[in-house]
């Protein structure tokens, strides 16, 4: 199973303004990685810190859209959660309620691809 996902930056720069945001959308581990990560532009036109936002947005997506059930059914972007390897590529991490709905379908593992250029992040998913 493949899920997609594109995300521009900017949409992201902003709903992270909204109230709540971070509570729906984030684990407290993938807050606590990001609240490491810069949030001066310096050079670029988005700080590492939105692009990395942006990034576990579109993984979490992909990964949901991989499933088969999107952000409906129940599942939600807490189900998902990013983590590292130790070269610093995302590892998924899924919640005790998607794991067991996803092994039903006979998958065994999840991979992801994350890529940023420009104005947008996007990422793939197999569950396999």
């Amino acid at each position: 199973m493949v899920g997609t996902d594109i995300v521009l930056i900017s949409r992201i720069e902003e709903a992270a303004g909204y109230k709540n945001f971070f509570k729906r959308t984030l684990t407290a581990n993938e807050q606590e990685y990001l609240n490491k990560k810069s949030k001066d532009k310096g050079t670029h036109k988005y700080s590492p810190y939105f692009m990395s936002l942006a990034g576990f947005f579109a993984v979490k997506e992909s990964v949901l859209k991989a499933a088969g059930v999107g952000v409906t059914n129940g599942f939600g972007f807490l189900d998902v959660e990013i983590d590292h390897a130790k070269g610093g590529a995302p590892v998924v991490k899924l919640s005790p309620r998607l794991q067991k709905y996803v092994e039903k379908l006979g998958a065994k593992k999840v991979d992801v691809s994350l890529s940023h250029d420009g104005e947008y992040a996007t990422a793939v998913a197999m569950i396999l």
